[in-house]
């Protein structure tokens, strides 16, 4: 048996030792070839790091600091960034599908035209954040902080938004066919233009949103296309259906 003094000892040493460390070794890889598959880079520094079209399919950044980063046009498919840093970083263009990104910070962070297909963002926070255009189509975004969020053009077809905070968000033109929205927050939303056909408004807070549907005849052209879309108050609106 081991003296309890060594013991104390080791715990103490594990008490003290960080829950998630990266791999020096795999993080000079990408510093220097620009590519890390299936790396474990858990908890490293990389604010304002430039990682245009680095390749981190698979690869674990949970809880790493990419404050500023450039990833634009960057390889995340299946990448684990839950709990990342990622305030302020650009990632235009970047291919993040099927990446993990629960809790991320991603408040201002520039995400125009990347791919965030069946990514999940639970309690993500986009507070600001440019998704214009963005593809976050079948992507799981429930509790997502996405006030004020740019959002035209952005595909959420199918994406689950239910109690996401949409607060001041422009949706202009989105398409958010069979979308879950069940419960979000839109005060102030602008759905201008948007497709909401078949999607699920159910106890959602529409207050001063901008949906424009008043006129009938030019609800498909100008205004947010609403076919068998369920209502707040749980009503079924197809007005807008061809």
């Amino acid at each position: 048996m081991r003296p309890l003094s060594v013991v104390l000892v080791g715990l103490a040493l594990l008490a003290v030792a960080p829950a998630q460390a990266f791999d020096a070794d795999q993080l000079q890889r990408l510093l220097t070839t620009n590519r890390c598959v299936a790396c474990d880079l858990s908890a490293a520094d990389l604010p304002a790091a430039d990682l245009e079209r680095a390749v981190l399919t698979d690869t674990v950044l949970a809880n790493a600091t990419l404050t500023g980063a450039n990833l634009n046009n960057a390889y995340l498919r299946g990448a684990r960034l839950a709990g990342a840093n990622l305030v302020g970083a650009s990632l235009r263009g970047a291919d993040i599908a099927g990446a993990n990104l629960t809790s991320v910070d991603l408040t201002a962070a520039n995400l125009g035209g990347a791919s965030l297909r069946h990514a999940t963002l639970a309690g993500a926070r986009l507070a600001g954040a440019g998704l214009h255009d963005a593809d976050l189509g079948n992507a799981y975004m429930a509790n997502a902080n996405l006030t004020l969020a740019l959002l035209g053009n952005a595909d959420l077809s199918g994406t689950d938004l239910r109690s996401a905070d949409l607060t001041g968000a422009n949706l202009t033109s989105a398409d958010l066919r069979n979308a879950i929205l069940s419960g979000a927050t839109l005060v102030g939303a602008i759905l201008a233009g948007a497709n909401l056909s078949n999607a699920d408004l159910s106890g959602a807070d529409l207050t001063d949103a901008d949906l424009r549907f008043a006129d009938a005849s030019n609800l498909v052209l100008t205004g947010t296309v609403l076919c068998r879309t369920t209502m707040p108050d749980g009503t079924i609106a197809s007005a807008g259906c061809p």
